[in-house]
């Protein structure tokens, strides 16, 4: 019998050699991303930090290392200054919390750690809440449709129009004064051919053909700006301007209904 002992003894160690050799290969791989997990966080890079001690914290639990919970708190401590990913942090807090209560009950340094955690915990789930308290609150109001103004170049064309014709009729109400004038000097419908009759009716005709002009000219302009006003008003979709000509002459109007 107790050759057989010492027969298999030898046999148990090397069956044992390779698992003690990759378990040290895994505590090895879990102590480096601990430490780039370390440099990354000294370095701002929050999020790649708490990838590395997560990756740390799988190869811990692969080597049956007790401790590996702890690794959990730098991951919630790192992924709560990563905004967008407060959920991941509170549930890898949450899970160190879970996982830590035996550890607690074995070290003081573990249970600050938990209270910690806790406070972090209370801060990131109060920070989360009002996002998820917007969420599913219904379909966002439609986008108001832009604002139509009315296009000032109706407007600016009527007012145009309306001056040419108060011009016109001031050269008109001149034509009539020099015409009343005219009849005074004659007293009656022949008058004698001389310089002063003839410079007041040259400038009477000046008078009436300038205020003719101007009438014309700013009646058209006068209806060019009136159709401009209708055809572009945002609010009337039923009015279309309409210009035609025939042998008399050429004609603006708007159709539609009023």
């Amino acid at each position: 019998m107790l050759r057989t002992a010492l027969l298999v003894s030898p046999l148990c160690l090397l069956l044992l050699a390779p698992s003690l050799t990759q378990a040290q290969d895994t505590r090895e791989r879990a102590r480096q991303a601990i430490e780039e997990a370390q440099a990354h966080a000294e370095g701002g890079r929050h999020a790649l930090a708490a990838q590395r001690y997560l990756d740390a914290y799988e190869l811990m639990r692969e080597a049956g290392m007790r401790r590996a919970p702890l690794v959990l708190w730098n991951a919630g401590d790192e992924l709560s200054h990563v905004p967008g990913r407060e959920r991941e942090a509170i549930d890898a807090i949450r899970r160190f919390l879970e996982e830590s209560t035996t550890l607690a009950d074995e070290a003081a340094q573990v249970r600050d750690w938990r209270s910690s955690a806790m406070g972090l915990l209370d801060d990131l789930e109060a920070r989360v809440s009002p996002e998820e308290s917007g969420q599913g609150t219904g379909p966002e109001p439609p986008a108001s449709e832009p604002e139509e103004h009315l296009s000032p170049i109706g407007p600016v064309v009527l007012g145009a129009g309306i001056v040419v014709l108060g011009a016109g009729a001031i050269f008109g109400a001149l034509a009539l004064v020099d015409e009343s004038r005219l009849s005074d000097l004659c007293g009656g419908d022949v008058c004698l051919d001389t310089e002063e009759h003839r410079s007041l009716h040259g400038e009477m005709v000046t008078f009436a053909n300038v205020s003719d002009a101007l009438l014309i000219g700013g009646g058209l302009v006068a209806a060019t700006g009136l159709v401009l006003l209708f055809a572009l008003d945002p609010d009337r979709e039923d009015v279309a301007p309409q210009a035609f000509c025939d042998p008399s002459g050429c004609w603006a109007g708007i159709e539609g209904s009023f």
